[in-house]
């Protein structure tokens, strides 16, 4: 069964800002959409139908050890996966898991 993927304003926000810092980020992106939309609950569940998932990107020049990832969140709702918020790891701060409905609301 196939979804409809939709982002977030939020989200899709903080997607252009990552892939200006990091262009072979939009390729690692595309694999995470395809394999989103043939099994969307791949991922930790939230509850209430709330995913995240971690996505392992190629950093080009980066001379670190572990590789720079980011954590995706987001919604299962009927047919469509909306894409929720991205959290990169390696930036400081948390993200607030409990805020995730808030970002939602505008959707409804």
């Amino acid at each position: 069964m196939n979804f409809n993927i939709i982002c977030t304003d939020v989200f899709s926000k903080e997607l252009k800002n990552l892939v200006k810092e990091h262009p072979s980020f939009s390729h690692d992106f595309g694999l995470l959409l395809d394999k989103l939309e043939q099994n969307p609950d791949t991922g930790t569940p939230l509850g209430n139908q709330f995913f995240k998932t971690k996505l392992a990107y190629r950093a080009m020049g980066r001379q670190s050890r572990e590789k720079p990832n980011v954590q995706v969140y987001f919604c299962i709702k009927q047919n469509n996966v909306y894409l929720i918020a991205l959290h990169n790891r390696h930036e400081p701060g948390t993200f607030p898991e409990r805020d995730m409905q808030e970002l939602l609301k505008p959707i409804k």
